[in-house]
């Protein structure tokens, strides 16, 4: 190789040094959208899978001592209202998480600042079994964990290095700075300090009967794969186990389902197996006697029953709920309640007089929506005859 080649080699490695240094010391990495001026805050790029590179170094920066956990489905969960327990609060959800993500992610947040509270949002198929390892997206090294060897602290360090020069350099974070700087990339999530995010639906190109089809096809693909898998526990009690003997209050949420994704389940022949899961996981609850509580919201008519359609609807999709009832979820988890969307408060005896309440609203449903009923059918024919 050439002299010339070298010297052009070298100083491209000094301009990108140079570049980090700046991004790591002028533009606070924790951020997901620093302030450019000159850059409207109507444009961004779309940072979901790249979540997993920043929140377990925002939490090394907010200190919270109150943190929100869940995949997608508690984005919509402000961490405001545990603000009001004299703490300082953080939205820990990710994409497409997993039991052993959060449970990393509170040891993690503990190592930094001790923890008060945590308010779970789970889904059954977090619990199937061999789910965790079929979605392990993250990498372990991101995470502190308690009584860490000088080794694990130095892979801790090794792979946030790695991480700052993943979202600096990287060809995606490369491409989407190009179309943000040229106006480009207009998506319709936008991301708060708090760590949730929004859809503005607006910017959405694809109309809601498409989301709730896309999404209807999706569950009953998954659930016809996986429905012979066991529901296990393990992981879970992991991080209750975590919780209790670091004596941290825990909240647990069942995620709601709108009526014709509920009624997705029950073609796929597993609406049995789902509520179920849900007796077990509050007998499992209620056996252990601790600092722990759990709710549902599939007995809320609002939420089963809501319209597909509905002008300033609850739902984005029939699974993920927005900012506006998240709120009002989470203030009455936390605090006194004025919402129609309280949560039911779960245990041993309440649990079976809950699931009736359940499953009728999910027959209302389809009575009182035989269209989406048939949308859903013809939706699901071409996976039925497969």
């Amino acid at each position: 190789m050439s002299q010339r080649y070298w010297l052009t080699s070298l100083a491209s490695l000094f301009f990108a040094s140079a570049c980090a240094a700046f991004f790591c010391f002028v533009v606070d990495p924790y951020k997901l959208f620093p302030s450019v001026p000159g850059l409207s805050q109507e444009t961004s790029v779309d940072l979901l899978y790249k979540l997993r590179l920043h929140k377990p170094y925002a939490i090394e920066d907010v200190k919270p001592n109150a943190l929100i956990l869940g995949s997608s489905r508690a984005a919509g969960l402000p961490p405001g209202a545990l603000q009001s327990l004299d703490g300082v609060a953080y939205n820990a959800s990710l994409p497409g998480a997993t039991l052993n993500d959060m449970r990393q992610m509170v040891e993690h947040a503990q190592v930094i600042e001790p923890l008060k509270i945590i308010v779970i949002s789970v889904d059954y198929n977090m619990f199937r079994e061999g789910y965790s390892e079929k979605k392990r997206l993250g990498e372990p090294h991101r995470y502190q964990h308690v009584d860490s060897s000088l080794r694990q602290r130095m892979q801790h360090h090794t792979q946030r290095a790695a991480d700052y020069y993943k979202s600096l350099f990287s060809l995606d974070t490369m491409i989407d700075s190009f179309l943000l700087l040229f106006g480009k990339a207009r998506s319709p999530l936008e991301y708060l300090e708090d760590g949730t995010w929004i859809i503005d639906q607006k910017k959405m190109l694809v109309p809601a009967y498409q989301r709730y089809s896309n999404l209807s096809r999706l569950i009953y693909d998954e659930e016809i794969s996986h429905k012979s898998q066991r529901i296990v526990f393990d992981e879970f009690l992991d991080l209750l186990d975590f919780a209790e003997a670091n004596d941290i209050r825990v909240i647990v949420l069942i995620s709601p389902l709108q009526g014709m994704l509920m009624h997705t389940l029950k073609l796929a022949g597993t609406w049995d197996l789902y509520i179920r899961w849900q007796h077990d996981l509050v007998d499992t609850i209620t056996a252990r006697d601790t600092n722990c509580e759990i709710y549902g919201l599939d007995d809320n008519p609002l939420l089963v029953l809501e319209k597909i359609e509905a002008p300033q609807g609850l739902f984005d999709d029939g699974v993920h709920y927005n900012r506006k009832a998240g709120t009002q979820i989470l203030t009455c988890l936390t605090g006194p309640c004025k919402s129609s969307l309280q949560p039911t408060r779960l245990h041993s005896h309440s649990i079976s007089t809950y699931l009736e309440k359940v499953d009728t609203l999910r027959l209302q449903y389809a009575q009182e929506n035989p269209e989406d009923i048939t949308k859903t059918l013809k939706w699901l024919s071409r996976r039925k005859g497969s």
